[in-house]
């Protein structure tokens, strides 16, 4: 009974998230994670101005890491549909927000601290496929930054890769996907999973049907997950078997590369849990509820925010926490942010400061802890 109320109760927090992918019409959006559509709270009735300063007074520190070295930003893939809304590059920070208004990209020069849209054109709309970034989301960078989110053919969305300052369409249609070694694995409309390998514009059916959500590859695997297994595809053979990884599980999943993360019921209520690529090796993280899909990581930490989602005014909502990745001591308060479900990234490139997104903002958190910065859009 009680795991019937936590998965309802996902439904209807994801339901609340649907304004983001507005125009996309099949069953999958019922898991995007965007929170694009949180209550907005005016400034001067906003609790956390407290706790915030100005992203003119504070520069993140920034590493040099070469673009073929750039580790793959796994866990920002999980914050959406498919694809992320944040990736760390070398020499600047891609994010989609809103502005003015719409979702449009935007850029944060790292070596000025500067922020502008992605488009220069002051007199674009940024919505239209006339504009060099128009429409573009569910973003991904392996070797090359690609999107969905453009759309192409009577709406339907294409893959699109960035060339010379432009967002091109590569192939489609598509309905999630991410890249491989030797092309694109995508989901379709009719929820079957097929690879268009590179150069050609022809899917090639791997699985017909496949209603599974935010595929991710990790070694010879394709990993995906609904609201109760996560499963993998072998993609090394001829023939293409969904293997499931692991069962009785709610919600969605997250992974930092080396484990799965993901909820499932501990003495009648929904716990965070962890395994290894195998399903094996499971061990309980938190006994709470946290979203997996709310996860970040890098070598020595986990990082996660809190919200009691039956009591909005719960002072303990929005807190962000860092947690050791092996599981020993208590979580460390990191900041109140008092909002609901901020989200946290973890930038690469930074050793010192994480990105988070509340309230249709973006602020920078020292990783040890502190006030938010927040990144105001010209």
């Amino acid at each position: 009974m009680k795991r019937s109320i936590i998965i309802n109760l996902f439904f209807a927090f994801l339901v609340l998230s649907l304004t983001a992918c507005s125009n996309k019409s099949n069953w999958k959006n019922e898991f995007n994670l965007e929170i694009d559509n949180i209550e907005d709270i005016p400034s001067e009735e906003n609790p956390t101005l407290n706790n915030q300063e100005v992203s003119n007074k504070y520069k993140p520190t920034w590493i040099d890491i070469a673009p073929e070295d750039m580790p793959y930003q796994y866990a920002n893939m999980f914050k959406s549909v498919s694809g992320a809304s944040v990736l760390d590059m070398p020499k600047k920070l891609l994010f989609t927000a809103v502005y003015p208004g719409k979702i449009v990209l935007m850029e944060y020069i790292k070596d000025s601290g500067r922020i502008e849209s992605f488009c220069k054109l002051a007199t674009c709309s940024h919505t239209n496929e006339e504009c060099v970034a128009g429409r573009v989301g569910e973003l991904d960078y392996r070797n090359q930054i690609l999107c969905a989110g453009r759309t192409r053919d009577k709406d339907n969305m294409w893959i699109s890769q960035l060339n010379n300052g432009r967002f091109e369409f590569v192939t489609g249609p598509v309905n999630s996907f991410v890249q491989g070694d030797d092309g694109y694995y995508c989901t379709t409309e009719d929820a079957s999973f097929v690879r268009f390998k590179f150069g050609s514009d022809k899917p090639q059916l791997l699985v017909e049907k496949f209603q599974y959500i935010k595929p991710v590859i990790l070694g010879n695997y394709l990993y995906a997950a609904n609201e109760v297994e996560v499963v993998r595809v072998d993609l090394r053979g001829s023939v293409y078997n969904v293997e499931t990884v692991i069962s009785d599980v709610i919600s969605c999943y997250s992974t930092d590369g080396n484990h799965l993360y993901y909820l499932k019921m501990e003495s009648e209520k929904p716990a965070l849990y962890r395994c290894d690529l195998e399903g094996n090796n499971q061990e309980l993280v938190l006994n709470k509820l946290i979203f997996p899909t709310y996860l970040s990581y890098d070598d020595t930490y986990i990082y996660y925010s809190t919200t009691n989602s039956n009591n909005s005014e719960d002072p303990t909502n929005g807190d962000i926490y860092r947690f050791s990745k092996d599981l020993s001591g208590e979580p460390e308060l990191l900041c109140k942010t008092y909002a609901n479900y901020p989200v946290v990234y973890v930038l690469p490139t930074s050793p010192d400061t994480l990105l988070v997104y509340m309230n249709y903002s973006y602020y920078f958190l020292p990783k040890t802890g502190g006030k938010l910065i927040e990144l105001v859009l010209p």
